[in-house]
């Protein structure tokens, strides 16, 4: 078993001419046909793939597959690549976005075959795409690099390529600014939902009270809707959301009540519910209706998905727990949803501040400030009142405000104390 075995066979029920052979090393043999019925034929063909299979064992030159590959349709690879993807059980946006990556640098790159498919090739189209009038963002283009770098990685393991050209492609150095959104105050939120056509209301609503993106928006079928039973709920596909995972959602009663009125009498499970703007233009339009600036004096935008941010946003300023906060915007980091998707801005924090008990005591919201004088008011007098007793020298008075008492009860309010106590004595506040 050191050495290739190989020979012609052809069954009794065959008319096609086969190859059985064994490689150094194995036990076993294997066949491959010939696709001839000649036996002449065959024997010089089975001559040519001996030769070729020892030129291949010794080093020499590379396997025949991988030489016929280089001429093979990318097209075709790719189908068999994404195939192998579904089988593992990759959800279906990944396997879309696989396809739209890959695909995108072949066609624009002028990629056709494995031949065709090289580093300066590669590069030389990520030049193009940096310089041209409306320029890929740099993390754009390195999710081409890693989508067809992945495609490659695989092309390799199965013999395709004996390497993958884009190994030593280097990302691109993201240096732009993230995009800042910002969420809506609540008087922006009701002159959206005023101006805005019946059906972007309802987007606009259902988006405000579930902090669904818009391409879950987008999928949300009639038959993913419960609405008569307690609680009422929607199921947001593992097909339409970003983790790939399925979702229970909640709805608010608003949200019930509006899509009851919108939901046709006799309508299909698989119908859409909603209108969703395709585009951003649509919603922009809204927003300048609602007199809604699209970017503010920070720099922060009030795109769609400044929606989301606004339901988070939202859900802080009415004390909901963070971590029912995290289920509801199905985060898997309090980060995100404490930081990211809340807008410090809109939260109502002078509200909270003046509900904060006082630090002073009662008795000292009695005592009054009269400009630069030392004047004290006592609260026993009527308003108009010196508040001096009887043959009281008016100068005596003055020469010492009285404080209150720090150590009083709730029995002794009018109780003051001069020049003695925890305090010295000090103008009247």
């Amino acid at each position: 078993m050191s050495r290739l075995c190989a020979h012609l066979h052809k069954g009794s029920n065959r008319k096609i001419w086969q190859i059985r052979y064994r490689l150094p090393g194995e036990a076993n043999y294997r066949s491959e046909s010939l696709g001839v019925r000649d036996k002449q034929v065959a024997q010089r063909k089975l001559s040519e793939w001996v030769e070729q299979k020892e030129r291949e064992l010794s080093g020499i030159a590379p396997p025949k597959r991988k030489t016929e590959a280089r001429h093979s349709q990318i097209s075709a690879l790719l189908e068999d690549f994404l195939d192998e993807l579904v089988s593992q059980g990759v959800g279906e946006k990944y396997v879309k976005n696989m396809r739209g990556f890959v695909t995108g640098v072949c066609t624009e790159a002028g990629w056709a075959t494995l031949a065709d498919v090289s580093k300066s090739g590669f590069n030389k189209w990520r030049r193009e795409n940096i310089t041209r009038k409306q320029p890929r963002s740099p993390r754009t283009l390195n999710h081409y690099l890693s989508s067809f770098a992945t495609f490659a990685n695989w092309l390799v393991e199965e013999d395709y390529l004996d390497s993958n050209p884009l190994a030593s492609v280097k990302k691109v150095k993201c240096t732009e600014q993230k995009r800042e959104r910002r969420a809506l105050t609540a008087s922006e939120v009701a002159e959206l939902l005023r101006v805005a056509t019946p059906d972007r209301r309802l987007v606009y609503l259902v988006a405000l009270h579930t902090g669904l993106r818009r391409a879950e928006l987008e999928g949300l079928c009639w038959g993913d809707l419960t609405l008569d039973e307690d609680p009422p709920h929607l199921v947001a596909r593992a097909s339409t959301t970003k983790n790939d995972e399925e979702a229970h959602l909640f709805l608010h009663d608003e949200v019930v009540a509006e899509l009851k009125r919108h939901q046709p009498d006799s309508v299909r499970p698989n119908t859409p519910v909603l209108k969703v703007p395709h585009r951003l233009r649509q919603f922009r339009r809204d927003l300048d209706a609602a007199g809604i600036e699209f970017v503010d004096d920070f720099g922060k935008r009030a795109d769609f998905h400044a929606l989301r941010k606004t339901f988070n946003t939202r859900m802080a300023g009415a004390k909901i727990p963070t971590r029912i906060a995290m289920q509801a915007m199905r985060h898997s980091e309090e980060r995100l949803t404490t930081k990211v998707y809340t807008d410090q801005k809109v939260l109502p924090v002078a509200q909270f501040l003046r509900d904060l008990p006082p630090l002073l005591p009662a008795e000292r919201s009695h005592i009054r400030s009269h400009g630069e004088g030392t004047e004290c008011h006592d609260p026993t007098q009527p308003e108009g009142g010196s508040g001096l007793a009887d043959g009281e020298d008016p100068d005596e008075s003055s020469r010492s405000c009285p404080v209150v008492s720090p150590s009083g009860t709730p029995g002794q309010a009018g109780e003051v104390v001069r020049d003695v106590g925890f305090e010295p004595t000090t103008p009247c506040v």
